[in-house]
């Protein structure tokens, strides 16, 4: 009865009988009977928009409770890795002298240090991060030619070995236009497999695209931070003329033309990234390494040294961000510095090396589009109104909860939208 109130309360409206009655000769509600211009206006406007709306208002009920409420529960439910009170306060300058003195080989991972290294020192660099490449872009990054824009974008996509599909989505929506553009290079992150038959489908599926840049680091949940400064250092060496770097995953739509635009406006920034930062929340560190523990199954007794040390993570980008060629090669220099903790990639690359770094990280909304706003309802809304919501969006995601991604029908519906 609740979802039926709006109804109700719009045929009892004042306005609706006064525009109604207006031209009436007489106020009698029985002259609608007649044959009138009013009652057509009744019949075939004002109740189909009567109808429209409650309709409207039905499927936004249902995409709340089964798109929006999962996400809210998974954020409630975690709600003790934040730290609210610690979000309104500056961001502080920690203090880096208290790192750690050691660092251990984490089970079963590539972690690089040498177990027992003691009294880290952060200059000159010690070279310990070192990757051999088994797979790797053909030919580098594209060279842009043109003279209409200087930019040259790596767009690095986080993708398990195993997932082939999602690598197929990619290349047949928005890797189309990527395909035909100067401006920005496609490169699929992988890690090291022990399949021997995944592996040899790994190298048929790079001899036919040339789009895979895969490392020794082994390709589990743990690793994906290596995994992807081992993409950027590789990046580095091969790409030098590059002038930014974007780092996505593989279930999310990107906007290239918007993208491409975004790096554009932004040629002369030093040391910058752009990025989704999650509003008013911050996480600390017993959310994250726990976290990462939980989804790796490993041991609550694992080497408590590669935990993060300090208290509060540093403002980080979550998902998909951009930065400047001068904040890669700024990130390369402290990843070799100092010790690796095993966290959440994005909280290591975005947040812990940025933030040593000093790298400014600005947030941006466009860079993560929930495409949750309108799962529901985009059946039944025209194409320019959806267009409308999402023509400046970047990235069009999927919603902050664990199991969901754009399946294909979303990815093919945006692409055809979009492009």
């Amino acid at each position: 009865m609740r979802i039926l109130a709006p109804v109700y309360f719009v045929f009892r409206s004042l306005p609706v009988k006064v525009f109604l009655l207006s031209g009436f000769p007489c106020h009698n509600w029985r002259y609608l009977h007649r044959n009138t211009w009013q009652r057509q206006l009744l019949k075939f406007v004002i109740l189909p928009a009567i109808i429209l709306t409650a309709l409207t208002y039905v499927l936004l009920s249902l995409n709340h409770f089964t798109v929006l409420w999962p996400e809210r529960k998974f954020l409630y439910m975690n709600k003790r890795g934040y730290k609210t009170l610690l979000c309104g306060l500056p961001n502080r300058r920690f203090s880096w002298e208290t790192r750690l003195r050691q660092t251990w080989r984490y089970p079963d991972a590539n972690q690089p240090a040498e177990s027992g290294l003691s009294n880290i020192t952060f200059s000159p660099p010690e070279t310990y991060l070192s990757f051999t490449y088994p797979l790797d872009a053909r030919g580098g990054c594209k060279v842009n030619k043109g003279t209409r824009t200087r930019v040259n974008i790596a767009l690095l996509i986080l993708s398990s070995a195993k997932n082939y599909e999602h690598r197929r989505l990619v290349r047949e929506t928005y890797g189309r236009i990527i395909a035909e553009s100067d401006e920005i290079t496609l490169l699929f992150m992988l890690g090291n497999v022990d399949n021997p038959d995944l592996q040899a489908e790994l190298v048929a599926e790079n001899s036919v695209h040339g789009d895979l840049l895969q490392n020794s680091a082994d390709d589990v949940r743990f690793n994906i931070a290596l995994k992807e400064i081992a993409s950027v250092m590789w990046v580095e060496k091969n790409c030098p003329h590059v002038t930014h770097i974007m780092k996505t995953d593989d279930d999310v739509y990107v906007n290239v033309k918007n993208a491409i635009k975004h790096a554009s406006r932004h040629m002369n920034d030093h040391k910058t990234m752009h990025g989704w930062k999650m509003p008013h929340r911050c996480y600390d560190k017993h959310f994250l390494n726990d976290a990462i523990r939980i989804v790796s199954g490993i041991n609550t007794s694992y080497a408590p040294e590669l935990r993060f040390p300090f208290e509060q993570f540093p403002d980080f980008l979550i998902q998909s961000y951009m930065y400047t060629g001068s904040a890669m090669r700024s990130l390369t220099w402290e990843a070799m510095q100092g010790p690796f903790w095993a966290i959440e990639a994005d909280a290591y690359l975005a947040g812990v090396l940025a933030e040593r770094a000093q790298i400014a990280r600005k947030h941006d909304g466009r860079f993560r589009v929930s495409f949750a706003e309108t799962i529901m309802t985009k059946d039944v809304t025209p194409s320019a109104v959806m267009w409308l919501f999402y023509k400046n969006a970047i990235v069009v995601s999927h919603i902050h909860a664990p199991g969901y991604h754009l399946l294909p029908d979303d990815m093919h519906y945006l692409h055809k939208l979009l492009s």
